[in-house]
């Protein structure tokens, strides 16, 4: 699979890329949501794997995952996060009108292709 890794921690787009590198899969990585935004008009993916909370607070990987989402309502999105817990219940509602699935950082491989591959499901399944 083509994947898109958004998160402004350059070890984490990093780690994510060499997970997904030793699975077979082709990874871009960005480093921030304009990065990501001028990245995904030039070129398609079949998933978005984004940080929610970065530090750019004009935008955020929600805005992202809207993007993709205003592009193909059933393009896949795969949240990573690891404060998005600590938020107010109304924000977590707001981000997962955007998102198919929350991952919360400290994973494994494992745990990251299998939630990559349940959203590229869900995204299928909606096509028929």
């Amino acid at each position: 699979m083509k994947i898109i890794v958004v998160d402004d921690s350059q070890y984490t787009v990093k780690a994510i890329a060499n997970m997904l590198q030793m699975d077979g899969h082709q990874v871009t990585t960005c480093l921030s949501v304009e990065e990501a935004i001028g990245v995904m008009g030039k070129q398609s993916f079949d998933v978005l794997v984004t940080d929610i909370i970065m530090k750019d607070l004009n935008k955020d990987g929600t805005q992202l995952a809207q993007y993709a989402k205003n592009k193909d309502r059933k393009f896949p999105v795969l949240a990573i996060t690891s404060g998005l817990e600590f938020e107010a219940p109304g924000y977590i509602d707001y981000v997962n009108k955007f998102v198919d699935e929350t991952l919360m950082k400290g994973f494994t491989k494992e745990q990251l292709v299998e939630a990559i591959n349940r959203v590229v499901a869900k995204s299928r399944a909606t096509d028929r």
